[in-house]
């Protein structure tokens, strides 16, 4: 073995006295360049580290406050992911505030605040993250939106991570490495000042020496006195070697504590993801042991903790989750409870794909859901979805039958309405198609409210429906609009049919104490007498419907071809109607009015005049029903309206111009409004317009035509109550409103000559205006004789043909009949 050399045998000094004071100095130098070199390393080395930990420091730190948000940010957005768009955003906003107080509890040094109220963007994300550097602190707050529409919640989530205690072990690493700095420093200046002042050699030879076993482990041979530039170097390589020995330990070490850390926020995040799934979660290894459950798995099947003790087998946990679920409702076998397991895991390793699937666990719906892993094992997860399951039922439910009566609705009606068609042409019989309509419906909504209208309803379906026999239908398709269905071979069975359905309406509808009777318009349409698909067959019997309706005697009728002419016509004229004012087929005629006691003219009544191209010259009475019907109405009302108060300005200042009112144009809001700017327009004097109205204007809505009429009153016009006692609440609509005039329907005039009844009616009218300070005008006044009778009675206004037939005037017109009258 080879000796190493020690500082005992070392040269005598005599032999080395002709070179000592050259390698004394020579020794300063190197000891002195190697000082400097050693306190530059440690100091570019002590910056590095320096930067590195505090890059290291913030870093982390932004992962904790990122990592945070991150967590808060995809709660949310799974949500959205699962369909769930119209969550509670208020009752999502407190579970994530339990969630961010208990992130912030398992997170010591990291606080999560959440502020709401602030409008930011639909779309937030990390790149818009607000980052502030505090003195000992990291502040980064990200935007959030929850819901939408009038239910959107917005604001930020703010994550506060305190680093004094890492700024605080920075400062202190610092300042170690500063006293190293100075150390090392100060035992340069030693050494060279011990080499200036004595020799040098052994101490060199120690610290190479121990610098060399530091760096490689082992002992090494003294060098000899010619070598000592090169135990120099090889110390200075040996530092190099034990400095980056100690770094490479360091960073290790750091390394070390950042994944800890990592690993620890990483099992903090899966144990709050398990527990804020809303499904259940097992995991099984490759032997079929359980090796996590989490709570919301437990909660499903009403498990406890203890019961998942020990590693329990796939079966165990089948054992005990039907054990549970037949104890709960007191069972004894395993008939309550599903399998979770068992054909589902051999048919998972076979295919080796996912297996879903749901089971009945009691009165519990559960989906599960069998996903294979990478070691052989497998995950279980599991979701009640019996509430879900029951509302489809319901939705399914609805969309087939009607909420209020439980009849088929009109989605069935068609399907039903489509298959008998079928079933009726394969076997060569007929169906017939049945429509019913309440009658006068509205009145009860009207007078007693929705809630009595109801129960009307109600009841009326369950007749109809106790009333059906086998293969026979019957729905409501809407409203107050049934719909019934019947094949059959002789004419005798529709008839017992519609009967059956008749009787359903004869008896009165007990209703909070009181007797509502009902009657019904029914309308057959046959197929395929008069038609061959689902959708004419219905379109006739909806006219044979109203038909009936109309009519006074009848109420059924039976679908006839000149029912869909008449329809036809009517749809024609609509057509017409709105082309009828850009091709100025319109005109004004005016009947006079008089006062019967001065024969003097006092005005004049618009009236409305349609001449076709083809058609020739239309009756009021024929379109104006029509018009009122399609909505054409409203633009003909404004020009016969405008048109009025123009020619009307021509006139005499003392006559005024009378123009009739739709109830359509009642109902519209903004009849006032067209009056209003009307009269501005033309320069009329309110005064000198008078608006007529009939009694079926207040009955559709009597709250709203009387407001309607008050508004139009305080303009400064007068309002006239047209065919006053042709309708049924004459009385009732008089004491409601303070009318400026009352006119006497022609009808009672025109039999006042021969029917006392008639000139008595028309006697307590004019005796009722008298009373009440309103003057009573006339119509129809074509003979001498009922003229007597109205100056008999003290009437003082009337107007008919026996004063003039309405004509087209212009203003000469207008004085030529003042002068004659005078």
């Amino acid at each position: 073995m080879k000796r190493l050399k020690t500082f005992s045998e070392q040269k005598a000094p005599h032999e080395a006295s002709s070179w000592k004071p050259r390698v004394l100095s020579l020794q300063a130098i190197v000891v002195g360049i190697v000082g400097l070199m050693l306190s530059v390393l440690q100091l570019a080395v002590g910056v590095t580290e320096t930067v590195r930990q505090l890059d290291g420091i913030q870093s982390e730190a932004m992962y904790r406050a990122t990592a945070g948000l991150d967590l808060l940010t995809a709660i949310p957005a799974r949500g959205a992911e699962a369909g769930r768009g119209h969550t509670d955003a208020g009752a999502l906003l407190v579970s994530l505030r339990s969630i961010a107080d208990v992130y912030a509890h398992n997170h010591p040094g990291e606080t999560i605040l959440i502020e709401t109220g602030r409008e930011v963007d639909d779309q937030p994300s990390a790149a818009n993250d607000i980052v502030t550097w505090g003195d000992n602190d990291l502040n980064v707050r990200r935007a959030f939106v929850l819901g939408d529409g009038s239910a959107r919640i917005s604001g930020f989530f703010s994550a506060r991570i305190d680093l004094t205690d890492d700024y605080a072990v920075w400062h202190n690493d610092i300042l170690k490495r500063a006293q190293l700095a100075a150390f090392i420093v100060l035992s340069v200046l030693m050494l060279a000042v011990l080499l200036m002042r004595a020799t040098v050699i052994s101490p060199l030879e120690r610290l190479s020496g121990l610098t060399r076993r530091l760096a490689a482990g082992e002992l090494v041979e003294v060098p000899k006195s010619h070598d000592r530039a090169q135990e120099i170097c090889d110390l200075s390589e040996a530092l190099v070697v034990f400095r980056n020995n100690l770094a490479q330990k360091d960073a290790l070490e750091a390394a070390n504590v950042v994944a800890m850390r990592k690993l620890e926020r990483a099992t903090g995040n899966l144990d709050m993801a398990l527990r804020s799934m809303t499904q259940g979660l097992a995991l099984f290894d490759a032997h079929h042991r359980l090796l996590l459950v989490n709570q919301r798995f437990l909660e499903i099947f009403d498990l406890s903790e203890k019961a998942f003790g020990a590693k329990l087998s796939a079966q165990d946990v089948q054992d005990v989750i039907t054990a549970r679920i037949a104890a709960t409702h007191g069972a004894i076998d395993r008939s309550a409870g599903g399998e979770l397991f068992g054909r589902h895991l051999g048919q998972l390793f076979t295919q080796a794909e996912p297996v879903s699937g749901e089971e009945a666990f009691g009165d519990r719906m559960i989906a599960f859901t069998h996903v294979i892993t990478d070691e052989g094992g497998w995950v279980t997860t599991v979701e009640d979805v019996t509430e879900r399951r029951a509302q489809e039922a319901r939705l399914a439910y609805l969309s087939r039958f009607d909420s209020l009566t439980g009849l088929p609705n009109r989605t069935q009606f068609n399907d039903r309405l489509t298959m008998d068609l079928a079933w009726a042409a394969d076997n060569g019989i007929k169906l017939a198609a049945i429509g019913l309509d309440l009658n006068k419906f509205t009145e009860i909504n009207d007078q007693r409210g929705h809630s009595a209208g109801d129960a009307v309803l109600i009841a009326i379906g369950r007749r109809l429906d106790s009333a059906m026999q086998e293969g026979e239908f019957v729905g409501r398709i809407g409203g107050d609009e049934y719909c019934a269905l019947k094949k059959f071979r002789s004419q005798a069975e529709v008839s017992e049919f519609i009967a059956r359905i008749e009787r359903c309406f004869h008896e009165p509808i007990r209703v909070e104490e009181n007797d509502i009777s009902v009657g019904v318009s029914i309308g057959v349409a046959i197929y395929p007498d008069d038609a061959v698909d689902a959708e004419q067959l219905v379109n006739n019997a909806d006219l044979a419907k109203y038909r009936a309706k109309r009519s006074v005697t009848q109420n059924v009728c039976f679908y006839e071809a000149a029912m869909d002419e008449v329809s036809r016509e009517r749809r024609a004229m609509a057509r017409d109607l709105w082309d009828a004012l850009e091709r100025d087929e319109f005109h004004l005629t005016y009947q006079v009015q008089k006062n019967i006691r001065s024969r003097e003219t006092i005005g004049y009544e618009a009236l409305i005049r349609w001449t076709h191209p083809t058609r020739g010259a239309i009756p009021p009475d024929a379109f104006i029903p029509i018009a009122e019907e399609c909505g054409a109405i409203l633009p003909i009302g404004r020009w016969v309206l405008r048109r009025a108060c123009q020619d009307a300005i021509a006139w005499n200042d003392n006559l005024r111009v009378a123009v009739n009112l739709s109830p359509v144009q009642i109902a519209n809001d903004d009849i006032v409004k067209l009056v209003h700017e009307t009269l501005l327009e033309t320069g009329l004097v309110p005064q000198r317009l008078e608006l007529e109205i009939t009694e079926s204007t207040i009955i559709g809505d009597k709250a709203h035509a009387l407001h309607v009429l008050r508004q139009l009153k305080a303009l400064g016009i007068t309002v006239a109550l047209d065919d006053f006692g042709t309708g049924y609440s004459s009385l009732d609509t008089l004491n409601s409103f303070p009318f400026d005039k009352i006119k006497i329907d022609r009808s009672f005039l025109m039999e006042a000559e021969m029917k006392e009844d008639s000139r008595a009616i028309v006697k307590a009218v004019v005796a009722l205006g008298r009373s009440l300070d309103v003057p009573v005008l006339a119509e129809g006044v074509e003979t001498v004789g009922q003229l007597s009778i109205l100056e008999e009675e003290g009437c003082e206004e009337a107007q008919g043909f026996l004063f003039g037939r309405p004509a087209r005037l212009t203003s000469d017109e207008v004085t030529e009949t003042i002068e004659r009258s005078a």
